[in-house]
């Protein structure tokens, strides 16, 4: 046998080699495909993959050598030998799509449909939430919350699907793309009619305020009214009950006692006290509404003989007031005694 015959023949081996490799990889798998777990069902995927390229690199280098062998003339290959390459193409192919479905449908029926409806059923809660909120200035922050809540959960939900797309029937992948897009559409219509909602929410709150502080505004203006009509009464009352009351004695007594003479070293001293003693009584009959013309006002000096004030003599603003002797017994005698001079 010649070198380029052994060299056919070698490359016929391995080809024959990796279909029974991939043959054996297809038939484990399509055994335990139900009770792989998720990551062993991803990774016997990719190992079937990499031995159906194995079969197809061994039936191409063949392939090439048979060219090779027979002067480079793709021709000069006979028909059973280029059938068998192609039949082996064929059926390479075919038991790749064949396991890789069933692959995929396992991985999408028992894990990845389960998860993006999953992701899908959250978003949607999340947004039946939302939009059954009454809009007011108080609920508004836990709208927002739910708001922003459903965005993460969109956004998550994209990214489930982006992961689980390639796993999906063609089916299920346009399904769940049309979900992801009338999420999308209808949060973002919500959050416009949620908007609006509360700026007239915000508007009504802003016009029952100020109708609030009117109306506090009226009653504290009523209630100084009659807090000044009360108070203006009970003055009215005890100016009144000040007028009905008779002359204090005890008061008069007191006024007497403030300008005896005696009190005084002077005669300018005695009238400063009466003239300040008048200034009061003005300023008092001023502030209950009483003319000082209109007051009965004399200077007065107590007699101790006959118990009584006397009245004194004199103008008090000329300065010629006088004040008559006391009749006292000393001053009796003295009278008696120029009586009887005369």
């Amino acid at each position: 046998m010649i070198k380029g015959e052994e060299t056919v023949k070698h490359l016929k081996d391995l080809r024959t080699r990796a279909k029974v490799a991939l043959g054996r990889k297809v038939n484990s798998v399509t055994k335990m495909v139900n009770t792989m777990l998720e990551e062993e069902l991803m990774k016997e995927y990719g190992e079937v993959h990499k031995a159906g390229t194995k079969v197809t690199e061994a039936n191409s280098e063949y392939l090439m050598k048979l060219i090779l062998n027979a002067d480079s003339d793709e021709d000069q290959v006979s028909e059973e030998l280029r059938a068998d390459v192609e039949k082996t193409d064929g059926e390479t192919s075919q038991r790749l799509e064949e396991v890789s479905e069933v692959i995929k449908a396992n991985l999408w029926s028992r894990h990845g449909e389960r998860k993006v409806m999953f992701a899908v059923g959250e978003a949607e809660k999340v947004y039946e939430e939302a939009e059954a909120t009454q809009i007011d200035l108080v609920s508004y922050e836990s709208y927002e919350k739910q708001l922003n809540n459903l965005e993460i959960l969109i956004k998550e939900l994209k990214e489930v699907h982006s992961t689980w797309r390639g796993w999906a029937p063609a089916t299920a992948k346009t399904d769940v793309e049309e979900i992801v897009r009338q999420l999308e559409t209808r949060k973002n219509a919500l959050k416009r009619q949620k908007e609006a909602e509360f700026n007239k929410a915000r508007g009504a709150a802003e016009l029952a305020r100020t109708a609030a502080e009117d109306e506090r505004a009226q009653f504290a203006l009523v209630q100084l009214r009659q807090d000044q009509a009360q108070r203006s009464k009970l003055a009215e009352a005890q100016i009144a009950a000040e007028e009905a009351r008779p002359e204090g004695k005890f008061r008069s007594i007191a006024v007497v006692n403030l300008v005896k003479p005696e009190r005084f070293s002077s005669l300018a001293r005695l009238c400063g006290v009466v003239t300040w003693v008048r200034r009061a009584a003005e300023k008092w009959l001023t502030r209950r509404g009483r003319a000082a013309g209109q007051a009965k006002w004399e200077a007065r000096v107590l007699d101790k003989r006959k118990g009584k004030p006397v009245p004194l003599r004199g103008d008090l603003a000329s300065g010629s007031l006088k004040i008559p002797k006391q009749r006292t017994k000393k001053n009796l005698l003295r009278h008696h005694h120029q009586s009887k001079v005369i």
